[in-house]
């Protein structure tokens, strides 16, 4: 008789000495309980378990009666190294997000930009819908989106006929937003920039307030440092070049030193 080794899983001949005990008689009945009563058969004297023989196979050769591997887990395993550490592999998972390959493919900077699906007018009104655009500056976006020169002027001429964009509009918000710290040099040359002409350039200056106040304004700031040390030659070359690089003209730079000597306003 035979049996088979639950380690190698191979056959081992086993006599009846080795089996002598095991024998079961018939199975009790359940009772109603489901519990089935203790039999005699059950009080007999049995091994614990059946007796272990040695043997050596090709892979695992048997050391002092004992086999080299007895099961799976003892055999070592590969692992990947992270920068975490070491951690097991896993088939379809990444152990970190760099390791993933980007799905996007960088474009050539030599290619040209693919034109998209999305007809030229529309996506204007989009970026117009976020902010105020000058006609030029807009142009030049649509142009390095992918568009041909006439498609993004035919944008134009639609966007302006409808009122969506506009060059007076686009250069009142942005004298709004720097009048109060800088002088007309600087809103002429920030106007001009965006691709204002020169004409409506002058309008727009006409139309605010005053330089020489303006500058009045602006040079308060330095009250504290003049309070404190005087009008000194250092300060004062201070604040020429503050009132200058911020587009001031000298005669305004003037007004404002007259004004710094004369000292605070009454209330």
């Amino acid at each position: 008789m035979y049996l088979i080794n639950s380690k190698t899983g191979k056959p081992v001949e086993v006599t009846d000495d080795d089996l002598k005990g095991y024998g079961r008689g018939e199975k009790p009945k359940r009772s109603s309980f489901g519990a089935r009563p203790k039999s005699k058969d059950d009080q007999t004297d049995r091994p614990s378990k059946l007796p272990q023989h040695t043997f050596e196979t090709e892979e695992a050769p048997a050391q002092d009666g004992v086999p080299k591997i007895t099961r799976s887990s003892d055999y070592k395993k590969k692992v990947a190294k992270t920068s975490f550490g070491t951690k097991k592999p896993v088939p379809g998972e990444y152990a970190r997000t760099s390791d993933k390959k980007p799905k996007y493919k960088a474009r050539d900077p030599a290619q040209p930009q693919q034109k998209p699906k999305q007809p030229a007018h529309q996506y204007a009104g989009w970026l117009l819908s976020k902010r105020e655009y000058s006609a030029d500056v807009l142009r030049r976006k649509l142009v390095l989106r992918g568009y041909s020169e006439q498609e993004a002027d035919d944008a134009l001429i639609l966007l302006q006929g409808l009122n969506y964009q506009s060059d007076e509009r686009y250069a009142e918000m942005k004298t709004r937003q720097i009048e109060p710290r800088v002088g007309d040099a600087r809103v002429a040359l920030t106007l001009r920039q965006k691709g204002i002409d020169e004409q409506l350039t002058k309008a727009t200056i006409e139309q605010m307030e005053p330089e020489d106040e303006r500058v009045v304004v602006v040079v308060e700031k330095f009250r504290k440092d003049i309070a404190q040390t005087g009008m000194t030659q250092e300060l004062r070359q201070k604040v020429y070049r503050f009132l200058a690089y911020r587009g001031f003209s000298g005669h305004s730079i003037n007004i404002a030193m007259e004004h710094l000597k004369s000292g605070p306003e009454d209330d």
